[in-house]
């Protein structure tokens, strides 16, 4: 993408949703997608792929603060675990059938964290009401500026076989027109 033509895309963003975007190329480069409302960059650092939106979503947890970065992992998500991964943060968005987990919320480090216990979750190291409370300490030691791991880099390694097809459910006969 070139150069000129993310700035002139970015120019009349919202200053938080600018800032955002200049962080991210500032870390990643130009981004490999770019429409009028969202830069995307794909297999950057840890991630799948990062988006950075022009319109952010206001979310009240921990803090008030708008969500405007998006990073994806690979991940297996158990289906019995999406109530929790929920109750812990709305933020999180999951797709089984591709193996992803991603966080949308105000900056990598956060997004970092919530990934790091989404993971704890799914592996039964957290429950949902630790997760968030371990997330709100977090927040408050990284703004105290102390060394938070869960916000510096990710804890586990993506498991980039974690799609999920499911199973057909029709049969064989009706889907190659052989059943009447």
């Amino acid at each position: 993408m070139p150069k000129l033509g993310v700035k002139n895309i970015i120019s009349d963003w919202p200053s938080e949703s600018r800032a955002n975007a200049q962080h991210i190329i500032n870390k990643y480069g130009e981004p490999d997608e770019a429409t009028p409302s969202r830069l995307i960059w794909h297999n950057n650092g840890p991630w799948k792929h990062t988006i950075v939106y022009r319109d952010t979503v206001k979310h009240n947890f921990p803090f008030p603060h708008s969500d405007g970065i998006e990073q994806a992992v690979s991940h297996e998500i158990p289906m019995e675990k999406a109530c929790e991964l929920v109750a812990f943060n709305g933020s999180l968005v999951f797709c089984c059938t591709r193996g992803e987990i991603s966080a949308c919320c105000q900056s990598e480090e956060a997004n970092l964290l919530s990934i790091n216990l989404a993971h704890d979750i799914i592996l039964d190291k957290k429950t949902f009401e630790q997760a968030r409370r371990f997330f709100c300490d977090s927040i408050i030691a990284y703004r105290q500026n102390r060394k938070v791991p869960y916000m510096e880099e990710l804890q586990f390694t993506p498991d980039s076989a974690s799609a999920d097809a499911d199973e057909c459910a029709i049969s064989e006969e009706f889907l190659t027109g052989s059943a009447h």
